[in-house]
């Protein structure tokens, strides 16, 4: 009888703990909390250095110029910044006086086609040295143009300058830094920050008018910078000092 119900008993050792059923809580981790890591691990957006003396531009948005007309460009050095402004020094020569050649104003009717072509090259001959002595007394002269970039005005290079690594040895740029320089498609030069147009820049100044603003009643003021392309350097730039001296005496 004590066999018996041995056999009787269930065999305790055959179950399974409950604890086995538990799921465990450490295999299992929030998606979300996963993420939020991850997006916190990623550096900000910064503009990193290419080391060729200006920030490398994320591609921008192509600009909208529906609604301005463009008139023309000068050419002349930048000698004052500001954020959003700078003044451009537009330089000329003034030809001096010169006299009128002799025999200009003599009739060459009723002389020999020999004479005649003979009176010609005299005359330009004379023309010649006018010009030549014109420049040697000429003054330079110069006016000085306050100007204002429109909201999606760009600051453009002719020619990139090279792109060097830390150690200072060149290396080439990267596609995306490409992509981004030449933003817009077809628009010459490479596209810059605002802050690489300094004192001492040679810039040919691209000018646009709102089409808000008939062109007869337009005036310097109305007109806005679409593009400046950087084209040279004054090797002697202009100072602070110097214009606001040059400012006080034309007070």
């Amino acid at each position: 009888m004590a066999r018996a119900e041995d056999d009787k008993k269930p065999a305790t050792d055959d179950k399974k703990p409950a604890d086995d059923k538990k799921p465990a809580a450490d295999d299992k981790k929030p998606a979300a909390a996963d993420d939020k890591k991850a997006a916190d691990d990623k550096p900000a957006e910064e503009k990193k250095s290419t080391g060729s003396g200006f920030p490398t531009l994320t591609k921008p948005k192509s600009p909208d110029w529906s609604g301005f007309v463009t008139v023309g460009d000068v050419v002349g050095e930048v000698i004052k910044v500001d954020t959003d402004t700078f003044t451009l020094r537009v330089t000329w020569l003034q030809p001096g006086k010169t006299n009128t050649p002799r025999n200009w104003n003599h009739s060459s009717s009723g002389r020999s086609p020999q004479a005649q072509m003979q009176h010609m090259q005299q005359m330009e001959q004379q023309m010649m040295r006018m010009q030549a002595q014109a420049m040697r007394n000429a003054k330079q002269q110069h006016h000085d143009y306050n100007l204002t970039f429109a909201d999606e005005g760009m600051v453009r290079l002719t020619k990139l300058p090279p792109k060097k690594d830390e150690n200072g040895k060149t290396i080439g740029y990267t596609e995306k830094e490409m992509d981004a320089f030449k933003t817009p498609v077809n628009v010459k030069g490479y596209l810059v920050d605002r802050s690489e147009l300094k004192v001492g820049s040679i810039a040919d100044v691209v000018m646009v008018r709102p089409k808000s603003v008939p062109a007869n009643k337009a005036t310097i003021a109305d007109l806005r910078v679409k593009y400046a392309y950087i084209v040279g350097t004054d090797p002697n730039p202009p100072t602070q000092t110097a214009q606001n001296k040059n400012a006080k005496k034309a007070n």
